[in-house]
């Protein structure tokens, strides 16, 4: 007899890409109980070991997306120095497994729901590796499986492709409204070895022996290339065609790989086939209709909107339907978009299904804007913004668009608190930060308490001292009562614009730099109390650290705390974004 096994929470998120794993992780750790359902065995989506896309988001200078992703990449710098993808997914796996409040299960496939009306009872999945169905009861449920596999269980109101240009008045879309989108790739990645190796290719791979059977735009050397343009399907059901697609993609891989090999101009005696994917990522397919629909005029606009909770910055980056067959066209066009723009709350629950939400490549946006919104840092800061907003409704039995509607500024305050920054706010200081008399050594020390935790354009926002002798100090008339204190640190969000950003290498060449966390990062510190005879003793004494955004437990009483940085992870000044108490 098959198992069933029953799980009651308050949050249920179904798919555990980087979306939905952002979304699981800070609905738990903001108090909800939460349940992440992931039909793999590993996280990450696209970004994950089965598939091998390296996480994009958001150009130019200092755009690099913070809180949860941001912890998540440090965490790989740290740890996964000559950067291997069973580590990276080992990365993505604890931050579910051992997250307090949060039931991670993997292997399991969602097929049914359960419906109360307009709003989800229940999801029902089969999980492989245990032959067991898990059936979880929740009040709010999110879908972050980027194919929207909860739109045709619950009856949500989805959309398929291309507007017409008239819908929105988008100049990039076709004159008339079709179903082609962008397709699915298969990656293939390249090791470099210090000897020849041979490839002998597969009877059933393509053949590509001159540069005149290769498409025209793929016809350059293959060094430094992921391959992201070995695309099919976007003029086909990315969704039920999919096991016709990879097929296709396969031969389609063995073959360009043949002829860099075997018939190219290009030296690739010492490179091998390292590693190919039988997975195909996925652009685009089902996009969930919220009650707002963000197009290209909103990106070009800059995503001014009230009710913002993440950005993206990548451009419209809008794939050819016929993609590797795409012939003179270009694969894709990069229509420009500013960095950054906002996305609005709207976009991130249904418009027919109450207590649905959804983060990802699946979000409601026109065909448009979803070639900017769709890469994985963007998609990850949407779930992190959809796991405290879910967070924030359990907590005032709200349904997601009441949420909006009347928490909106504690759902951009949680996530502001959590350093996901969203352009054009400021992040709330805490009263006891406000009212100290702040000094320091040398430098601004009021760069400390800005509200802006990290640079913008000219304002650095950042107390920045050389660390032999530095201090900082909040000092008040009276004894006060504090038990935490927040810092974010300098974790260098311009290393994009220096080349260093990638999570994951797309090759192995010989000179693979290894990770390192950014030498701006602070290693070692202390927090120092003043006692009541005015001398100062240790309160908290860190070592180690590697994260941007750090909270250290307290218990003193006081009329005075001192910041004292000890080392960073290379550079001989400290450069401190906010420190708070509370």
């Amino acid at each position: 007899m098959l198992r069933e096994k029953l799980h009651q929470l308050d949050f249920c998120v179904v798919g555990g890409g980087l979306a939905g794993l952002c979304a699981a992780v800070a609905a738990a750790r903001h108090g909800a109980k939460t349940a992440l359902i992931q039909d793999r065995p590993v996280l990450g989506g696209n970004a994950s070991s089965e598939i091998r896309m390296w996480v994009c988001g958001a150009r130019g200078e200092n755009m690099l997306e913070t809180g949860l992703i941001e912890e998540i990449q440090l965490e790989n710098l740290y740890r996964n120095k000559y950067p291997c993808y069973s580590i990276w997914d080992s990365v993505l796996y604890e931050k579910a497994k051992f997250q307090e409040n949060l039931e991670l299960i993997l292997n399991c496939s969602v097929n049914e729901a359960e419906m109360d009306g307009s709003r989800i009872k229940s999801v029902r999945g089969w999980q492989l590796t245990t032959q067991t169905f898990h059936v979880v009861e929740a009040d709010l449920f999110a879908d972050c499986s980027g194919d929207s596999i909860l739109a045709p269980l619950t009856g949500a109101e989805v959309r398929w492709g291309r507007e017409s240009n008239k819908e929105f008045g988008e100049d990039i879309q076709p004159d008339e409204a079709d179903s082609n989108t962008m397709g699915n790739t298969c990656l293939i990645q390249l090791r470099e070895l210090d000897h020849p190796v041979p490839f002998i290719p597969p009877s059933w791979a393509y053949k590509y022996e001159n540069a005149a059977a290769m498409p025209p735009h793929r016809r350059g050397s293959f060094k430094g290339n992921n391959f992201w343009y070995l695309e099919v399907g976007g003029t086909q059901d990315t969704i039920h065609d999919g096991e016709e697609l990879r097929d296709e993609l396969v031969k389609i891989a063995f073959g360009v790989w043949d002829f860099y090999k075997n018939h190219s101009e290009y030296d690739a005696g010492n490179w091998t086939l390292d590693w190919m994917s039988f997975l195909p990522g996925k652009r685009e397919n089902r996009r969930f209709v919220g009650d707002y629909i963000m197009n290209q005029n909103d990106v070009r606009a800059d995503g001014r909107f009230d009710d913002l909770v993440a950005y993206g910055g990548w451009p419209m980056d809008d794939h050819h339907p016929d993609g590797f067959y795409s012939g003179e066209n270009k694969p894709t066009i990069f229509h420009p978009a500013p960095s950054p723009f906002g996305i609005s709350y709207r976009c991130l629950y249904s418009n027919n299904i109450e207590n649905l939400f959804m983060a990802g490549r699946n979000i409601s946006v026109t065909h448009a804007a979803l070639s900017a919104t769709r890469v994985m840092a963007t998609t990850a800061t949407l779930g992190h913004a959809v796991g405290v907003a879910a967070a924030v409704a359990a907590k005032h039995g709200l349904m997601p668009r009441g949420a909006g509607e009347k928490k909106i500024d504690e759902i951009q305050h949680g996530l502001m608190e959590d350093d996901a920054y969203l352009p054009w706010k400021k992040r709330p200081i805490p009263e006891l930060t406000q009212k100290a008399k702040v000094s320091a050594s040398a430098g601004d020390p009021e760069e400390l308490r800005t509200g802006v935790d990290r640079p913008i354009g000219e304002a650095g926002n950042v107390w920045s001292v050389p660390l032999s002798g530095a201090w900082a100090q909040y000092e008040w008339d009276k004894p006060q009562c504090i038990t935490q204190a927040r810092f974010v640190f300098d974790s260098n969000l311009a290393r994009a614009v220096q080349g260093h950003a990638k999570n994951m290498p797309c090759q192995y060449p010989l000179d693979l730099p290894i990770n390192e966390v950014p030498g701006t990062m602070l290693k070692r510190f202390r927090i120092e109390a003043k006692d009541d005879s005015g001398q100062w003793q240790v309160a908290a004494h860190v070592e180690g650290n590697y994260q941007r955004l750090v909270y250290v437990d307290l218990d003193v009483q006081t009329t005075a705390v001192r910041f004292v940085p000890e080392e960073t992870w290379g550079g001989d000044t400290a450069r401190v974004q906010a420190w708070d108490v509370r």
